[in-house]
């Protein structure tokens, strides 16, 4: 198969698949180093730079999610069977859970009352006890969500190494020029 056989994805689904993985993967590494931080300053502004990634990922997913249901371009699948069946219900699985910790993010900073880079505070809607069982809730779908990255990457791996079946290249930019 040679590079002008391989069948890509447009740029802007391109685009968007790579910036959400990218969001979703610094949000998590944030997350897990501000914890292990003293309080302080330094701690603080990574989690106000988390809270406005997440905003960020928001938005990502809502043009992700309506550049795939309007304008995104379509590709057979790359399997057949339950290969496809399973890489249908992880994409699948990984929207709703992404849908679901972009909610209780949201959701964990209007809790908490974060205190964005302590200039501004969102206002706390409700109280203590409700505000931890979200920010676990919040952190538990994160740690699935890697999981599941984990295994996508090692999915993706496998057809790459060892089936050698250009599956990564659907999702890279080509030499070509991508249709609209």
């Amino acid at each position: 198969m040679n590079e002008t056989d391989i069948l890509r994805y447009d740029r802007y689904t391109i685009v968007l698949h790579w910036a959400v993985g990218f969001c979703v993967v610094l949000l998590w590494v944030m997350a897990e180093g501000a914890e292990l931080l003293p309080k302080g300053p330094l701690r603080l502004s990574i989690w106000s730079v988390h809270v406005l990634t997440g905003f960020l990922l928001a938005l990502l997913l809502l043009v992700r999610i309506a550049w795939r249901v309007t304008g995104g371009r379509r590709l057979p699948p790359a399997e057949r069977g339950v290969s496809h069946m399973a890489a249908v219900f992880v994409h699948g699985l990984l929207y709703v859970l992404l849908i679901a910790v972009v909610g209780l993010g949201i959701a964990n900073v209007f809790g908490h009352g974060f205190p964005l880079f302590g200039i501004w505070r969102f206002p706390r809607l409700w109280d203590r006890p409700v505000q931890h069982f979200i920010a676990g809730w919040h952190g538990t779908v994160a740690n699935v969500i890697m999981i599941i990255v984990l295994i996508h990457v090692a999915a993706v791996a496998f057809h790459s190494l060892i089936l050698k079946d250009h599956i990564l290249r659907r999702m890279m930019p080509g030499s070509r020029r991508f249709p609209r």
